[in-house]
């Protein structure tokens, strides 16, 4: 449970009820609103704003695949020690690669040594040190994403989306967000792996 106080589903009128409703058919998911979005529900107008961010880099929306935007997802989860962020977008990354199991938990453990593409690695080195390091980022950072084929806009969908996670994860850890239902996921293996921090 937050921390904070939230407006629940059935309190919820206007634009938190809007939000609220848009989220649950975004993530298709059968369970109550997650946390992740009701932390933000005492400010509508953030609420709203962070609904239409989300909207706009990630679910198909980056123009990246789906299965690259859980990527990022799960691997700066793990590197910063959330995990909300590591086993819910673990379970997404699950489903957008068809049940992949084992490519989430070799993401979990270990991106460098996960079976994935230069390219895929590439882009995985980016987030990386944008987390961690951005200051330290130059040109040379760009121009590697371009020599394996990431043209421009997919470049700036890689740092929108790994600004995103550094910003969301920071919230979820925060504020006390907490994984229910289906955003467990189904495989115990990948909710093992992506433990990495609290599980609430």
């Amino acid at each position: 449970m937050v921390w904070i106080k939230t407006v629940s589903e059935d309190q919820a009128t206007g634009l938190v009820k809007e939000v609220y409703d848009h989220s649950k058919a975004r993530v298709r998911i059968k369970d109550e609103v997650a946390d992740m979005v009701k932390v933000f529900s005492l400010k509508p107008k953030v609420l709203e704003a962070v609904e239409n961010f989300r909207t706009a880099v990630k679910d198909g929306a980056s123009g990246l695949g789906r299965d690259r935007e859980e990527m990022i997802a799960v691997v700066l989860s793990v590197l910063t020690r959330c995990t909300y962020g590591g086993v819910a977008h673990g379970e997404f990354l699950r489903r957008a690669t068809g049940g992949d199991s084992d490519l989430v938990v070799q993401l979990a453990k270990d991106w460098r040594q996960a079976n994935i593409t230069e390219r895929d690695k590439a882009m995985l080195e980016f987030a990386e040190k944008m987390t961690f390091d951005a200051a330290s980022m130059s040109e040379a950072d760009v121009q590697k994403l371009r020599k394996v084929g990431f043209p421009d806009e997919d470049i700036l969908s890689i740092a929108l989306l790994s600004a995103y996670r550094n910003f969301i994860v920071r919230i979820a850890d925060a504020l006390g967000c907490e994984l229910r239902g289906e955003l467990l996921g189904e495989d115990e293996r990948i909710r093992e792996a992506l433990t990495t921090g609290k599980l609430t």
